[in-house]
C-alpha cells in the first residue's frame, strides 16, 4: 500500500485538497494522467449517469460537481460527458421512481444494498439487498450484455480500487489530532472516517498547502469548516469537501424510507 499512499499524497498537492473524495478521485487521476502520458487528449466519462437514473427525475440535484471534470482540466485534457447531454437530461427528468427503481429476485445483493436496507418497513415488506436502481440504463442493454453483468454489484471506485484500504493508517494519523484542529476552528465530516479526513488534512498541512483566500466578497465567500474561498455558484468547498461549506456538518441521520415496488 506503499505506493497508493505515495499517490494519494501526490493527489492531495494536485487538486489542493483534503476532500475524503480524493479516495477516489485519485483513481480518476491516475488514469487519466496515464491517458495523457500515451498521447490522448480527450477522455470519456459516465459522469453524471448516477445522479440522473439512480431514482426518478424529481431526485436529480440542480447542481452537479464533477471532478472528472476538474482533473481533466488541471491535466489539460478535454473531457466529454454524453450522460450530461442537454437530450439525455430532459429524459431523465422525465421518469418517475418506479421508472428506474425496483425490487428484483436476482442470484446477488444489489448496488443499493446498505442505502435500502431500511425499506424492510415497506408495505409490503421488501426483503433487503435486492432493491435495483438505474433499471433503464440497465434495460437499454438487455441482449447486448449478459445478466450478470446488467444485474452486477456495484462498488464504489475507492472499493473497486481498493483505495478504501488507506483509510485506517488516515484514520490512525488523524485520531489523536482531531481535538486539538477543532479547537483551532476547523471542522471535518461527523462519520466514522472523521479521523482519515483529519489524517488527509496532516497531509495537506505538510505540503504546505493552505486554504485559498477570499478574494471577491460578491462572488466568494468564507467556507465554515476550513475557511478557504468558496465559489458562490457551487455548494461544495473544493479544498476540505465541506457540504454545505456555509455551515457546520451535523451528524447524519438516517434517511426516509422510500416505498419500492416488488418484481420477482
Amino acid at each position: 500500500m506503499s505506493d497508493a499512499r505515495a499517490f494519494l499524497e501526490k493527489t492531495v498537492s494536485f487538486m489542493q485538497s483534503y476532500d475524503l473524495g480524493l479516495l477516489s478521485d485519485m483513481v480518476v487521476y491516475a488514469c487519466m494522467e496515464k491517458a495523457k502520458e500515451n498521447g490522448i487528449t480527450t477522455v470519456r466519462t459516465g459522469d453524471p449517469a448516477d445522479e440522473y437514473f439512480e431514482m426518478g427525475g424529481a431526485d436529480i440535484p440542480g447542481k452537479l460537481h464533477l471532478q472528472s471534470e476538474r482533473i481533466a482540466t488541471r491535466l489539460g485534457l478535454n473531457i466529454d460527458h454524453p450522460y450530461s447531454k442537454k437530450e439525455v437530461r430532459e429524459i431523465a427528468q422525465n421518469l418517475r421512481r418506479e421508472d428506474n427503481m425496483m425490487y428484483i429476485n436476482t442470484d446477488v445483493p444489489s448496488d443499493q444494498y446498505q442505502q435500502y436496507e431500511r425499506s424492510r418497513s415497506s408495505e409490503p415488506p421488501i426483503e433487503p439487498g435486492y432493491v435495483w436502481t438505474k433499471l433503464t440504463l440497465r434495460r437499454a442493454v438487455y441482449g447486448i450484455l449478459p445478466n450478470d453483468v446488467i444485474y452486477g454489484m456495484k462498488a464504489p471506485l475507492q472499493y473497486g480500487a481498493w483505495t478504501y484500504k488507506l483509510t485506517n493508517g488516515l484514520n490512525d494519523d488523524g485520531e489523536d489530532s482531531i481535538l486539538k484542529l477543532e479547537q483551532e476552528g476547523l471542522s471535518f465530516w461527523e462519520t466514522l472516517d472523521k479521523g482519515a479526513h483529519v489524517g488527509l488534512y496532516l497531509i495537506y498541512k505538510k505540503a504546505g498547502l493552505t486554504p485559498p483566500l477570499v478574494m471577491d466578497a460578491q462572488t466568494q465567500y468564507a467556507c465554515s469548516w476550513c475557511a478557504g474561498a468558496v465559489e458562490r455558484s457551487v455548494d461544495i468547498c473544493y479544498t476540505c469537501g465541506g457540504n454545505p461549506p456555509y455551515e457546520k456538518p451535523k451528524i447524519r441521520s438516517p434517511g426516509k424510507d422510500i416505498k419500492i415496488r416488488k418484481v420477482i
